[in-house]
């Protein structure tokens, strides 16, 4: 029953979105970078060459397609270059398509890896491995907007370091109402707060196909190198979170609702104490469903959740994390599941209560 019920969520969550952006289809706009026409938008030949003239000219129901090549949200009419306030702000019903060939193409054509449309907050073009010369970098690739797609896109090279809650959170993303993302890589972006690839803070989001990896946050007391979630439901489906490097508690964090089908979520950092520190944590009166998901070779627990949270875990496989691979704090039903090779442990569950259904238990180090 609980499993019906958590894929009905899903299903509910993405009908929901998809009628909502679709409903009221607008016009195309395109931007290249390598465009030499009327930089106009009203056709290939003719693309903006800066996606943020292409976001000024749109309204609700248009579609952007952007081909191919690197944009930074301080170029464009009107925008101050090395401004670090600079974002790109997307607007209500708009939706980025990422994804085509330099000199533009059919939407047959289009292939996201292929033709990566990068959009980045490293103003100066001169980021290096390991957040290296992003000091001058935006506080926030794209920020804010309400019912928005952005598809086929890799958002790098944020860095939320400012003094105030909107400037040291969500370096990849910073968003307050509906929007989805798909088929997106949101990488190597740094917040010292909350969020280092995305913060999310009363909104339904819903990220699909899309990989989030190589983000981090600085500050110990500060929440989830890849995702936070505040007031809001969030729904990841078919996901890669990888590599992620926090100095606070988590890699995905949430006080309210979270989702996951079908994600992998491998080899990320949490430094910590291991004990206390989880891939997936949960806050006060969260609650969090996941199904079909392996969580495998982290440094921390692979979930861990307040007292009062409730937490739902169906056919996932967590093994190979260096702290328990569930450590409970509230109500929780474990079922189908494999929970092996964990350095502290299966399940600690001395402050819960729930249940274990038909669970696979192998070489855990102590005692279940």
């Amino acid at each position: 029953m609980e499993y019906k019920a958590s894929f009905r969520h899903i299903l509910i969550v993405l009908l929901f979105l998809f009628v909502s952006f679709q409903s009221a289809l607008g016009g195309t706009i395109y931007v290249d970078a390598s465009a030499t026409g009327a930089n106009n938008g009203s056709s290939w030949e003719n693309a903006y060459i800066y996606l943020q003239n292409a976001l000024a000219a749109a309204t609700s129901g248009d579609q952007i397609w952007v081909a191919k090549g690197t944009y930074k949200p301080d170029r464009g009419n009107g925008i101050t270059p090395g401004d670090r306030n600079a974002t790109f702000q997307l607007k209500n019903g708009v939706s980025i398509y990422g994804g085509f060939p330099t000199g533009g193409g059919t939407w047959e054509s289009r292939d996201p890896n292929l033709y990566q449309t990068i959009l980045t907050g490293d103003l100066a073009g001169n980021d290096l491995p390991g957040f290296v010369n992003n000091s001058e970098n935006s506080y926030h690739v794209i920020a804010w907007g309400v019912d928005f797609v952005v598809d086929g896109c890799f958002i790098v090279g944020g860095n939320a370091n400012g003094a105030d809650g909107s400037r040291n959170s969500g370096g990849g993303v910073w968003v307050g109402g509906n929007c989805v993302f798909r088929n997106c890589t949101i990488q190597e972006n740094s917040s010292s707060y909350d969020g280092g690839g995305v913060y999310a803070g009363g909104a339904n989001c819903v990220f699909s196909n899309c990989i989030i990896s190589k983000n981090r946050t600085t500050v110990y007391s500060g929440n989830a190198s890849a995702l936070v979630s505040y007031d809001g439901v969030c729904t990841l489906v078919d996901c890669t979170v990888a590599g992620n490097d926090t100095q606070g508690t988590s890699t995905i964090f949430t006080n309210s609702s979270l989702f996951l089908v079908n994600c992998i979520l491998k080899s990320n950092i949490h430094r910590s104490s291991i004990l206390y520190s989880s891939v997936i944590g949960g806050g006060l009166f969260s609650t969090i469903t996941v199904n079909n998901c392996t969580i495998i070779n982290n440094i921390g627990c692979g979930f861990q959740c307040s007292w009062n949270a409730t937490l739902n875990i169906y056919n996932t496989i967590i093994a190979r994390n260096s702290g328990a691979g569930v450590y409970l704090g509230g109500n929780w039903k474990i079922g189908n599941c494999t929970i092996a090779d964990n350095a502290l442990g299966g399940i600690d569950w001395s402050t819960s209560h729930g249940q274990r259904l038909s669970n696979i238990f192998s070489v855990n180090f102590l005692w279940l």
